[in-house]
């Protein structure tokens, strides 16, 4: 029986369906947040370490959270594939997270050998909180490796120009099954910075795309920068259809922090729109008419 804590969630159940998984950006040190976010429904939340005030400590009370709801936890591990040609420190980070219980681990990476070494790493049977798997592997090798590869994946983010360089050797790596391509950084890197949507965009990424669906790698994305927009839920679902018909079929829909100031602006507006209707000016100082005498 697969142990509760090697169940890689249900962005493992959307794969194995053939079905679109829909993740959450989760950069605050919530586990209340997490949890919110898997009631709703969310496949899988990613836990950026990257530019947030998430530990390893913090980080594995998320993935606990995380798994009351089944949601699978993608941690994006401490990197910045912009210096140097090679980071050995890596690999022992993604073993860290995968100790602590998280089903993806996310690498942005210098190249082939980052991944190489990273995606090594996948099936270590070094886990506390599955108590027998040591066991399980001396007595039925075969099986425990099965279950690992169909709950664990390292997953390289491929965002600077030295990774796709060697696109082809790292899609080649045995074992991997998941890239992402960040496209904040790409769009950047191209010349077409935020313009996700652009045909230039597109022309760029396509290839990359077909070489993936050729050996069979699934593509992870988010949903890029937005701006405001009183509809802002419609222009996500229509970005996130466009990718996932474009080809990715995970994608990460913006973060709780941005789903709050999107909504707390189209709030205000309407707060003000109503103010300025019954001519009182600014809605942020409403007041009762006075009754008539």
């Amino acid at each position: 029986m697969l142990s509760v804590m090697l169940d890689g969630g249900k962005l493992f159940d959307r794969f194995a369906q053939g079905e679109l998984a829909l993740g959450i950006d989760v950069m605050e040190p919530s586990p209340d947040l997490v949890m919110f976010f898997g009631q709703m429904g969310f496949d899988f939340c990613e836990l950026s370490m990257h530019g947030s005030t998430i530990d390893w400590g913090v980080l594995a009370n998320l993935v606990r959270a995380a798994r009351l709801t089944r949601m699978t936890t993608v941690a994006k591990i401490p990197m910045y594939p912009w210096v140097g040609d090679h980071d050995p420190s890596l690999a022992k980070d993604v073993h860290r997270a995968i100790n602590l219980g998280v089903s993806v681990v996310l690498v942005s990476v210098h190249g082939k050998r980052d991944v190489e070494e990273c995606v090594e790493v996948t099936f270590d049977t070094h886990r506390p909180y599955v108590y027998n798997l040591k066991d399980r592997r001396r007595d039925e090798p075969e099986v425990v490796r099965e279950e690992i590869s169909n709950n664990t994946m390292v997953v390289p983010c491929l965002e600077c120009d030295q990774a796709l360089s060697e696109i082809d050797e790292i899609l080649a790596v045995p074992n991997l099954k998941m890239i992402q391509l960040d496209l904040l950084d790409l769009s950047k890197l191209w010349g077409f910075l935020l313009d996700y949507d652009s045909t230039e965009m597109w022309d760029k990424l396509e290839p990359i795309l077909d070489r993936c669906k050729r050996r069979n790698i699934k593509l992870l994305t988010n949903l890029g920068t937005t701006e405001y927009a009183p509809d802002w839920p419609r222009v996500w679902a229509k970005r996130i259809k466009r990718f996932y018909e474009g080809g990715f079929q995970a994608i990460t829909a913006g973060s709780p922090t941005k789903m709050l100031r999107l909504s707390t602006q189209c709030l205000s507006e309407e707060l003000r729109n109503i103010g300025t209707s019954v001519g009182i000016g600014d809605a942020t100082t409403i007041r009762k008419k006075p009754r008539a005498s």
